[in-house]
């Protein structure tokens, strides 16, 4: 497995992660609502309606295009509209770039200092580094696949009831859906390369502090 496109954090007090400014602006306030979705804090703009959720016309974007709410699945509207793709939408900025800052801040917060007061600052090691870095990876890319697969259970309940007599467009319904299911497969292949990655580096770090005196 090749872990080179991971990359290690500085250590020294020009930290680039320390260094690099908060998000401003739109993206800023879209990591901002993100984190408040994410956390539950607060929820998108919607309204049940014959006991699904749907969102509003201020909320909904064309990200949100061919989703449908099922009884099976009464909020796939309302989870969708917390993922990071959704978000990136509504503040009109790059999802890659919500992505990246979303990541840099729970570094940042795995990062703080937990040390109590007075307490030798000691470096971190370059297999420490790894093992944190992977971690904040493989917490992203799991949120990535359980947003992805609250879209696709969706779309599985869709296809389990499809009626190609009512189904209008058929064709076009079955490359919608073929589409989402990549997406869903995607994740989970990025979640899998992650967790090896995790697991590989949190075994090496074991392997460290067991020799530490």
């Amino acid at each position: 497995m090749n872990v080179a496109h991971i990359r290690e954090p500085h250590t020294d007090d020009s930290d680039e992660l320390d260094s690099t400014p908060a998000p401003s602006g739109r993206l800023g306030l879209a990591l901002e609502a993100f984190l408040a979705r994410e956390s539950r804090a607060q929820g998108p703009e919607g309204e049940w309606r014959e006991g699904l959720w749907f969102p509003s016309t201020n909320e909904r974007r064309p990200c949100c295009e061919g989703l449908q709410p099922t009884p099976a699945n009464k909020q796939a509207l309302e989870s969708h509209c917390r993922s990071a793709a959704h978000v990136a939408a509504l503040f009109e900025v790059p999802v890659l770039d919500l992505r990246r800052a979303l990541k840099r801040a729970r570094i940042t917060h795995e990062a703080a200092p937990s040390l109590p007061a007075n307490s030798p600052a000691r470096s971190m090691t370059n297999t420490e580094r790894l093992a944190r870095v992977s971690r904040a990876a493989l917490s992203e890319a799991l949120d990535i696949l359980r947003a992805e697969a609250r879209q696709g259970a969706g779309v599985l309940e869709e296809l389990a009831h499809l009626d190609e007599e009512s189904a209008g467009d058929l064709a076009a319904t079955l490359k919608a859906a073929g589409e989402r299911l990549k997406l869903v497969t995607q994740s989970l292949e990025s979640a899998s390369q992650m967790e090896l990655v995790c697991r590989v580096s949190e075994m090496a770090l074991g392997k460290v502090r067991a020799l530490e005196p």
